[in-house]
């Protein structure tokens, strides 16, 4: 049934201990989701180069950071509810919180499902044409994305339909357990094989076939090619293939636990206060944990990343900077006024402009002579004016 706030009956499984790390865990979390998916999210943006035709994975990518973003929705959720083990906010919340999971869970394995099929269709054609320099058109790109949010759209209103609710030593709104031979059995079967199974075949099909496209690329490549082009095309292709595998990985085995607990759930007979305690927190920490992952994955792999990153924390560190001087100087000055803050460019900036002014608007120049003699640099003295000067500096 659904745990009130509002019941008579206290609820308190979770020691302290516990409950502080999974707090702490779960903060950790969602200040490197926001932060790391938000990073890719500028730098993709910002930079053309990173959305031509030739850089199409990019935009799976975009899509996989803004599934990953739902979850930083969703934290705060998790957050009060490992804290009051109970809920104590209105109903739409609750389904509002179930939407949401789904959705985001849902979005990003049938976003990594169709970068498996997107790299497969464009690497297959190398068998036909021998140019891996052909990707998917936009057109079928976007069909894929908007596949991948409606399929999980849909499913998500399904799971809002059939009344989520807060379940004893949860952290989240979601379906109520499965019990065998019961409609939410077979419900949980099916789910099991559309969302999980039948993704997980295409998954490991497509990226088998693309990684033996990609060896034998290679290996005829070096046999009958003397130049280094195409090895070099086909090398960034497997990295790029690569990577995709570790985020694939990654996001496996973050989930693996949310699946075992689901399966536990379900064949558990009887009352299931049975499940042990820490289960559910454990699962759902570790989901959670690979939307902040993906980030690092791309830095890690992908060079134009790492450095996109690096420029846009210059950004913030650089705007922090001028914040704080502002707010330091209206504190020293009692809010007269703001002096302007000087930076290492803007000294470089007024040096270079000095250097550059023209000889005639400097006033004058000194030389050195049996007695010091000034030179206005706005006149051209002869020899004889100056007599026998020893000049030791002379002018550009």
């Amino acid at each position: 049934m659904h745990l009130s706030c509002s019941a008579t009956l206290k609820h308190d499984h979770f020691s302290p201990t516990f409950t502080s790390l999974v707090i702490a865990g779960l903060a950790i979390i969602f200040v490197a989701d926001l932060v790391g998916n938000t990073l890719v999210i500028i730098v993709i943006l910002k930079n053309p180069s990173m959305r031509d035709r030739t850089h199409t994975t990019n935009f799976f990518l975009l899509n996989l950071t803004i599934a990953d973003l739902l979850v930083a929705l969703v934290i705060p959720f998790s957050i009060h509810s490992a804290y009051k083990e109970c809920w104590d906010m209105p109903m739409f919340l609750c389904k509002i919180n179930s939407f949401l999971v789904t959705l985001s869970l849902l979005t990003s394995i049938h976003t990594l499902m169709y970068i498996s099929i997107h790299k497969f269709v464009g690497v297959s054609r190398v068998a036909i044409k021998n140019e891996f320099s052909v990707p998917v058109s936009r057109k079928t790109l976007c069909i894929m994305i908007v596949a991948a949010w409606m399929y999980a759209l849909v499913f998500s209103i399904m799971t809002v339909i059939s009344d989520p609710i807060y379940k004893e030593m949860t952290l989240q709104c979601g379906p109520r357990y499965p019990v065998v031979g019961d409609e939410t059995f077979y419900l949980h079967i099916a789910n099991q094989i559309g969302n999980l199974f039948i993704p997980l075949v295409i998954l490991m099909f497509c990226y088998t076939r693309v990684f033996m496209y990609i060896r034998h690329h290679a290996n005829e490549q070096r046999r009958f090619s003397s130049t280094s082009s195409d090895g070099d095309t086909s090398q960034s292709e497997r990295g790029v293939t690569l990577t995709m595998v570790i985020v694939l990985a990654c996001f496996l085995l973050s989930w693996l636990p949310y699946i075992v607990y689901t399966n536990y759930g379900t064949i558990v007979e009887g009352e299931k206060k049975d499940i042990p305690y820490y289960l559910n927190p454990l699962a759902f920490c570790f989901g959670f944990m690979n939307s902040a992952c993906n980030p690092l994955i791309y830095a890690l792999r992908f060079p134009n990343f790492r450095q996109g990153y690096f420029q846009q924390i210059q950004v913030l560190c650089h705007i922090r900077y001028i914040y704080m001087y502002n707010i330091l100087n209206i504190i020293a000055d009692g809010g007269r006024k703001v002096r302007r803050p000087v930076i290492p460019s803007m000294v470089e900036s007024e040096a270079g402009r000095r250097t550059s002014a023209p000889l005639a608007s400097i006033s004058e120049v000194r030389i050195s002579s049996v007695s010091d003699v000034w030179v206005s640099s706005t006149e051209s003295p002869s020899v004889s004016e100056i007599g026998n000067v020893k000049a030791i500096a002379s002018l550009p």
